[in-house]
């Protein structure tokens, strides 16, 4: 076989065909995705068994939770920036799973709240957070906005207020498990793993980017395995595979950054490797869009 590389790079390793399901770690029966501040298993099981024990996947990719008059529709709209279909180059940002403990993000928030209020609980989340970052008099304990918002722009720097509305009108977002944990040591399901598999997949098919960051390598981990491999990308003597996904026609590349709260601090994340691998993720599939 011919070795191939990424376009244009002499960092990049040859790719390889195989699929997920050939490759060790990845497919099905590899490590659950959980929320990324303990490897612990959920010990608060009543609200969790509630949410997630009677997870219905139904014909057409329409998510529910719990049969008749009491299902819940499950699956969190995707958020799209305004010019984001006008993008030549399209990104799609997908965080772990949502976690608070009040509000609508929290296990009780969620439970309580309307189909409605479910399909538009991640848009509403980051109109939250681009509201919040523009009002300098406002504080938001999060580290995952910030860290969207500098993968996007692939700078270092905390950025600005305006930044973040600039960055949010042109990507699109959303957490890769759709139903929040019911505390952070908590971990989602093999129900929601089917389900954000399945949403996942919606999203290539229906938003077509051209790139797919993942932002925790629990979620690159529990991804569908319909992807294969094409690339290694290198930043120093670091080496992530990228994949490609095919859906309705369009290929999307696909790469991993580790969880912002496992590598960051107040200053950002504690090196510049995970924003020099977002940079470089952003070179690969440039070059891969205008080869097509």
């Amino acid at each position: 076989m011919i070795a191939a590389r990424c376009p244009g790079s002499p960092a990049c390793l040859p790719m390889n065909r195989t699929s997920r399901t050939e490759v060790s770690g990845f497919g099905p029966a590899s490590r659950s995705i959980m929320a990324p501040h303990s490897d612990r298993v959920c010990q608060d099981k009543s609200p969790q068994d509630r949410a997630d024990d009677i997870l219905i996947l139904n014909m057409g990719s329409q998510f529910t939770i719990g049969e008749g008059e009491g299902s819940r529709r499950f699956l969190s709209q995707t958020w799209r920036g305004k010019d984001y279909r006008r993008q030549p180059f399209r990104i799609l940002v997908h965080g772990d799973s949502p976690y608070a403990t009040d509000g609508l993000n929290s296990m009780d928030g969620w439970l309580r709240s309307t189909p409605d209020e479910l399909m538009r609980a991640n848009i509403q989340l980051v109109k939250d957070a681009i509201e919040a970052y523009g009002n300098p008099g406002t504080k938001w304990n999060s580290l995952v906005w910030p860290a969207v918002v500098k993968v996007a722009l692939g700078q270092m720097e905390e950025p600005a207020g305006a930044q973040f509305q600039e960055v949010f009108n042109r990507i699109a977002f959303n957490n890769y498990v759709h139903a929040p944990m019911a505390a952070s040591y908590c971990r989602p399901t093999a129900g929601q793993i089917a389900v954000a598999k399945e949403a996942y997949l919606q999203d290539l098919a229906e938003l077509r980017p051209h790139l797919s960051i993942v932002l925790a390598k629990r979620v690159w981990n529990q991804l569908p395995t319909t992807g294969r491999h094409y690339c290694s990308a290198l930043v120093g003597l670091k080496r992530r595979d990228m994949w490609v996904y095919t859906s309705s026609g369009h290929e999307t590349l696909v790469g991993w950054l580790r969880h912002p709260s496992t590598v960051y601090r107040k200053s950002g994340w504690r090196n510049e490797t995970e924003i020099e691998f977002a940079r470089e993720y952003v070179r690969i599939a440039s070059e891969f869009r205008e080869a097509k």
